[in-house]
């Protein structure tokens, strides 16, 4: 007897307004092209952000109306515009709590010397120019609004704001010292950093003396 089988049927094709809300769900930011990409046309787009079931975040970033993005929702969309850099100095300090001061602009790291910005209008960026090896030594990434961001951790943000002190300021690089020093981070890290990059001279002196208090720093509030 002959045994019928199941049709195979493909599954429904899902509508544009589905492809763009399965998009920006998850407080997610999306750059345009790879919405289109991935079959939303730019004219649909447009009407979305019109009727409101979508918004636009920044020049070409788009999230959704009801969208609570995460602190650090700037880099993300650096990041997007402007793929490969490293986000570092005083907006690394204020992601990593080692800084309540919000810079006026993100600092963004990259290698090219003729790069030029292509900037969100809400966030300014400011260029800092590194080798290879200062783009990659103490780099990490971390998932903010479903984009992999690359941000320097908070020792070698320490090294940074050390080294850079001339032009960023005394005050604002001891505060970082100081409170990833009350934090309990590892004073050892941050001068191993520093040796791998070539920066003793500029941090050991302040570093050194930090672990001499680093005893009688009182640890932050929880």
């Amino acid at each position: 007897m002959a045994i019928s089988m199941p049709q195979n049927r493909d599954a429904p094709s899902k509508s544009s307004a589905e492809i763009l809300a399965g998009l920006l769900s998850g407080n997610r930011l999306r750059v345009r092209s790879d919405i289109v990409a991935a079959g939303v046309h730019p004219q649909t787009l447009a009407r979305a952000v019109e009727a409101g079931s979508a918004v636009l975040y920044a020049r070409g970033i788009y999230m959704a109306p009801n969208a609570d993005l995460p602190e650090g929702a700037g880099f993300a969309a650096t990041t997007l515009l402007n793929p490969g850099g490293v986000v570092c100095l005083s907006s690394a300090a204020l992601y990593h709590r080692l800084s309540d001061e919000n810079p006026d602009a993100i600092f963004y790291a990259v290698g090219n010397k003729t790069m030029k910005v292509v900037g969100a209008a809400r966030d300014p960026v400011r260029l800092v120019h590194w080798s290879e090896a200062a783009r990659t030594i103490g780099v990490d990434t971390v998932d903010i609004a479903g984009v992999p961001v690359r941000i320097t951790s908070p020792a070698r943000t320490v090294v940074d704001m050390l080294r850079y002190r001339t032009k960023l300021g005394d005050e604002p690089a001891m505060k970082t010292l100081k409170d990833y020093a009350a934090s309990g981070g590892d004073l050892n890290l941050v001068l191993e950093i520093a040796r791998e990059l070539g920066w003793t001279k500029s941090v050991e002196p302040a570093v050194r003396a930090a672990e001499e208090i680093q005893p009688l720093i009182p640890r932050p509030m929880r």
